[in-house]
């Protein structure tokens, strides 16, 4: 594409790379990928979960995301275009640190649960998941976002002041590099230290620029809402398929992204064995 770092592009350019790639994530083409990515998922417990009692949330959900199988030509443009913009290791994070929340949080996990079986009740045997099943997971994705807003797998990206600017009674001067910290400011969400999914109920009342986990503005990550779409089809069948608890700590550090100091391997019991 181009030897610039996207970051590093001016408007105009980042606008030109931005719009070559969203028309491989335009809505019509993220619906057709719903029912792969459903294929894909089942697959993938069916593989490095079913018949295991203990599997390590890092390395199988890399595993996932980094499926080698062969692929169509077609289909490698696409995933290469997808890799692209939704990136590597920001997806195979949000599902480690959602099962951790999960596991550290019952009255949580059995509301996902609550909300993932009442839809899979209204699917035949076989059938896969649709793009408006998706919409329909609100409470799911309010726990995928609140975890995105406690443990971003990205926790900032820099951006150059284009002028002295003066915050909070410091001046950022001119050309130095300045990184967000919004989704640990006090003013923005009340007691940021705590889960809560009550913030996202209404997106609207959250102020502009203040929850960045996919960037925002003309930067914002094109892969949005096809990373919604490997969320909430991984969680769907996560949850009605198995229930789970931690082996050991579930401490992690930043390298540069959270990563469980022990990759955070968990116990399996097959929900049918409940």
């Amino acid at each position: 594409m181009t030897r610039r770092k996207n970051q590093k592009l001016s408007v105009e350019d980042h606008k030109r790379v931005r719009g070559a790639l969203v028309s491989f994530l335009k809505p019509e083409s993220l619906k057709l990928y719903v029912g792969k990515m459903d294929g894909e998922v089942k697959e993938h417990l069916e593989m490095h979960w079913h018949g295991k009692p203990q599997v390590e949330m890092k390395i199988v959900c890399i595993a996932f995301f980094f499926n080698e199988e062969v692929l169509t030509e077609d289909e490698i443009v696409h995933n290469v275009m997808l890799i692209m913009v939704a990136g590597h290791d920001t997806s195979s994070v949000l599902m480690t640190f959602i099962m951790r929340l999960l596991a550290n949080e019952p009255a949580v996990y059995a509301a996902v649960l609550q909300e993932q079986e009442e839809m899979a009740k209204t699917k035949l045997s076989g059938e896969f998941l649709t793009w408006e099943d998706l919409t329909k997971m609100k409470y799911t994705w309010r726990v995928a976002m609140e975890t995105l807003r406690m443990v971003p797998p990205a926790f900032g990206g820099f951006r150059k002041a284009l002028k002295d600017i003066e915050y909070g009674g410091y001046l950022i001067p001119k050309g130095w590099q300045a990184i967000p910290m919004t989704h640990m400011d006090g003013s923005i969400f009340l007691e940021p230290s705590k889960f809560g999914l009550s913030r996202f109920e209404n997106q609207t009342s959250i102020p502009p620029y203040s929850f960045v986990a996919f960037g925002a503005g003309p930067r914002i990550c094109p892969g949005y809402e096809f990373a919604r779409i490997k969320t909430l089809v991984t969680i769907h069948y996560l949850v009605t398929q198995f229930a789970w608890k931690l082996c050991t700590d579930n401490f992690f550090s930043r390298d540069p992204m959270p990563i469980p100091t022990q990759g955070l391997p968990i116990k399996l019991v097959p929900r049918k064995l409940c």
